[in-house]
Parts: structure tokens; C-alpha cells; sequence
């Protein structure tokens, strides 16, 4: 018996994979977010997806943002862009007990 065989009895039916290219967290580093979109176009996708994230952190969101953008896949609102966007204060991603906080430096070198 076959793999999808296999899978049809199972399920009782016949279902298709699809090849999807899901990223997130980019957070405005630009080099990484060209990287990404090379790989996405050297390679057959059945779909792209963006998982929000773009800015913070890097130095160049507006570049960042504009790839995503041209790239035109669907793109959600990532827990540092909701907190930017709607003004919060914070996203949920800061230091908030004192060893992680003293040890933010560390791995940011």
C-alpha cells in the first residue's frame, strides 16, 4: 500500500500537500529579509506567508517593509507591530525579570 494509500484510508479521503514558505520576525534586518526572498523565489512555493514582525531591532525597516510589500504575499500583525501600531508601550518581548534584563546585553554582542 502506498503512502497516499495509506493516507486516504485514514482520513477517507484523498488530500494534496502544499509547499508553503512561512516566515516571521524579521524585525527591519533587511540583508536577512533579501535572503529570505531569494530563497522564496529560487524555489517553488504553492504559497507565502508573512507572520508579522517587520520592524524593530535592525536598522532598516522601510526597506524591509517595501520587499515584503512588492513580494505581495499575505502578511498578519506580529505582537511588535501591534504594540508600535497601536501605541502600547510595550509588545510583550520586553526584559522583565531582573536576570533577563541583566542579561539582555550579553546576547545582543
Amino acid at each position: 500500500m502506498s503512502d497516499a494509500d495509506l493516507v486516504q484510508t485514514a482520513i477517507g479521503r484523498t488530500t494534496m500537500a502544499a509547499k508553503l514558505a512561512i516566515f516571521s520576525d524579521i524585525h527591519a534586518n533587511f540583508p536577512a529579509m533579501g535572503e529570505v526572498a531569494s530563497h522564496i523565489r529560487d524555489n517553488d512555493y504553492d504559497g507565502v506567508y508573512c507572520l508579522g514582525d517587520l520592524g524593530g531591532y535592525a536598522s532598516e525597516p522601510n526597506g524591509t517593509q517595501e520587499l515584503v510589500m512588492f513580494m505581495d504575499c499575505p502578511t498578519v500583525l506580529g505582537n511588535y507591530d501591534e504594540g508600535v501600531g497601536f501605541n502600547k508601550g510595550t509588545c510583550g518581548c520586553n526584559y522583565v525579570k531582573p536576570f533577563d534584563i541583566n542579561m539582555s546585553p550579553i546576547t545582543g554582542s
